[in-house]
């Protein structure tokens, strides 16, 4: 989606006897579609760039129904200076073909009966068509009612720059904000809706997911964590749990307090990933595991504070 500026331009035309006023549109904001989230995390882009291009994606969706307005306005408005601009054109060759047209009458002209005819069908066309533009007024026999008789009236019919300048005016009387564009003097400001967009917590949850991914663990490898974190805690829970008192113990209920005893006594015949790699690594996998954590906690604090 593309958003436009229009621009008010002055040209001055015959020396100063004339200054045409035209609006001119240019492109101010083009806007990627909401899809970019989509592919940015399928081709495993950075999140820094996904949620700049969403957010400009999102910004799109909010300005699309102004953008329309604009230019349904601007259709009309061009329209206009199009038929203003072939109408000083036919007024040109109208001068001409009128000019050729004395001359051709002229009796040494040498310019047959049929080229005369030519020339001034032409000039019918021409001047026919500025009608159309211009609008105009002639009289018709007009039925009325009153007397059951025709009568001679004035019928005036719209031109097409009239017609195309009602339909202008009813979108600058709905969106006044439009007059400020053709040099109208109007208070009405343009809504700015884009700056008030924010990407949604859905989102926002999709691209921390994928920050996560990119600089901590994937979703396998979180599997993986919760599980070594699972079975360090319950050794922890087990080692605790064999320093307790006959008396400790035995206000615990029996079922429960079985649960308990049986479990930690399967644990404790298996061996896990975690007992396995604290063999290995020791006290390191413990720091390995609560650090990232934290990478993770900070990764999610510094995607939601980039997209309040």
């Amino acid at each position: 989606m593309t958003r436009f500026n229009y621009t008010l331009e002055e040209t001055e035309v015959n020396g100063l006897e004339e200054v045409i006023k035209e609006v001119r549109k240019s492109v101010k904001e083009t806007y990627p579609d909401l899809d970019i989230l989509k592919r940015g995390l399928k081709n495993k882009r950075q999140t820094a760039t996904i949620r700049k291009g969403l957010l400009k994606a999102m910004q799109g969706q909010a300005e699309a129904p102004i953008v329309q307005i604009e230019e349904e306005w601007f259709k009309e408005q061009e329209t206009i200076q199009n038929l203003q601009k072939e109408l000083r054109t036919l007024v040109d060759v109208q001068a001409e073909e009128y000019k050729a047209i004395q001359e051709a009458e002229k009796e040494d002209s040498g310019v047959s009966d049929d080229e005369l005819a030519g020339l001034k069908y032409a000039l019918a066309q021409t001047e026919k068509r500025m009608k159309k533009i211009n609008g105009y007024t002639q009289l018709e026999l007009i039925f009325n009612p009153r007397t059951g008789q025709k009568e001679q009236k004035e019928v005036t019919y719209k031109g097409l720059i009239e017609e195309a300048e009602e339909r202008r005016n009813e979108k600058e009387d709905a969106n006044e904000f439009l007059k400020a564009y053709r040099g109208e003097e109007t208070t009405a400001v343009r809504p700015e809706p884009a700056t008030d967009v924010k990407i949604n917590d859905e989102d926002v949850k999709k691209l921390i997911a994928h920050e996560r991914d990119l600089k901590v663990r994937n979703s396998e490898d979180t599997l993986a964590d919760l599980a070594k974190m699972n079975s360090l805690l319950f050794s922890t829970v087990g080692a605790i749990y064999g320093t307790l008192s006959d008396t400790a113990k035995g206000k615990i209920p029996d079922e429960t307090r079985a649960v308990i005893e049986y479990s930690i006594q399967e644990f404790n015949k298996v061996q896990t990933r975690a007992d396995r790699q604290l063999t290995e690594d020791g006290t390191a996998l413990v720091d390995k595991l609560f650090q990232r954590e934290v990478q993770i906690a900070d990764i999610i604090d510094e995607v939601k504070s980039t997209t309040k």
